[in-house]
């Protein structure tokens, strides 16, 4: 009985935005994700003396979205992410556990279309790279490498998800969302210096480019901030505070 209200709150809602012409509308919220981080290198996945580490990673902030009708938009968001990349390696004869875990300040540019209760998205993410840092098992050169890897990197976003939840002018949605960086992690110097793995057998890992991705789920809490549409009455466009 429950779900049945809450999908008939819902339904009403879309309703009684479809009784309107809708020119735009604007939401604002606070998202949060968590999943599958690291980053690939040709070199690394095809040695046989490594073996790469599944590892997760979160990340909390905020989003602004512009829609133009009531399916086609532009969203902001500006995420505060970490992300870990680890695997064993051989080295005379004893096995060695590296980790690279960094955080960065994430800034996307989505393009969405959401409609019949979904939605899905895809555009640029440019990342803001705050720490780098080595961890390694044998304690060899643990600690602070962000010097030797770009400030920036760019990557492409691909997302799905649905809502979960909707009231007045509320919204809980669940989506997954894909990244992978289009440009090298890893900076001239880094590549000097052998990196992602300067101490380790691998040398050829600085000839193949470092590029981080993720897959993970993503929960947003939205807040409908107004609207510009002409009701069925009106004969002008008025800008409402609130559905």
């Amino acid at each position: 009985m429950k779900k049945l209200l809450l999908i008939a709150l819902f339904v009403a809602g879309l309703q009684s935005l479809q009784a309107q012409k809708v020119y735009a509308w604007w939401d604002a919220g606070v998202k949060a994700s968590y999943g599958l981080t690291g980053f690939l290198n040709s070199k690394l996945i095809n040695d046989k003396n490594y073996s790469y580490h599944l590892n997760s990673g979160g990340a909390v902030g905020a989003k602004f979205g512009m829609y133009f009708g009531l399916y086609n938009g532009i969203t902001f968001d500006f995420m505060y992410s970490g992300y870990k990349q680890g695997f064993d390696y051989d080295l005379a004869n004893a096995t060695i556990d590296h980790n690279v875990i960094w955080k960065n300040y994430d800034l996307a540019l989505l393009y969405r279309h959401q409609s019949n209760g979904s939605y899905i998205e895809l555009g640029p993410q440019m990342s803001l790279v705050r720490s780098v840092k080595n961890e390694y098992s044998n304690n060899v050169d643990n600690g602070d490498v962000t010097g030797s890897y770009n400030k920036k990197y760019y990557s492409a976003i691909f997302g799905v998800g649905g809502y979960i939840f909707g009231y007045e002018n509320f919204t809980l949605m669940m989506g997954l969302r894909l990244g992978y960086a289009l440009t090298d992690f890893v900076n001239d110097s880094g590549k000097t210096l052998n990196f992602p793995t300067p101490n380790q057998a691998a040398k050829t890992a600085k000839d193949a480019s470092t590029n981080p991705a993720f897959v993970q789920l993503v929960l947003e809490a939205n807040l409908g901030l107004g609207q510009y549409a002409k009701t069925s009455c009106s004969k002008r466009a008025h800008l409402f505070s609130s559905f």
